[in-house]
């Protein structure tokens, strides 16, 4: 225990010092752990391409959620501009789909 508080007595201090300071890290550890539990189930997304569009939405679902976004809500608003949405070619569909536009499609 003693080696422990002087290996990371600068820390210790800093807590001590400014009261405003977590002593642990545990809304950190909780914000992850959605995370480590989708790695287990993106083992099952059957591809590549399967497993890159799950990462995305779930980019897009802990996203909203961190900024206190109802999830169903913004992808309902998101889905229902698309069709009025002008359609124009700039390239950058290209670029952020990567070199391959016609192997990102993820609809399995």
């Amino acid at each position: 225990m003693i080696r422990y508080a002087w290996k990371n007595w600068r820390a210790l201090t800093r807590y001590a010092e400014v009261g405003r300071l977590n002593i642990d890290n545990n809304p950190a550890e909780r914000a992850l752990r959605p995370a480590a539990v989708g790695r287990k189930n993106w083992l099952f997304a059957r591809n590549k391409v399967g497993g890159d569009c799950a990462a995305i939405m779930n980019c897009i679902l802990y996203t909203c959620k961190r900024n206190r976004i109802n999830p169903f809500e913004y992808l309902k608003d998101v889905l229902d501009r698309i069709p009025s949405h002008p359609a124009t070619d700039s390239g950058n569909s290209r670029r952020a789909a990567g070199r391959n536009p016609e192997k990102r499609n993820c609809r399995h």
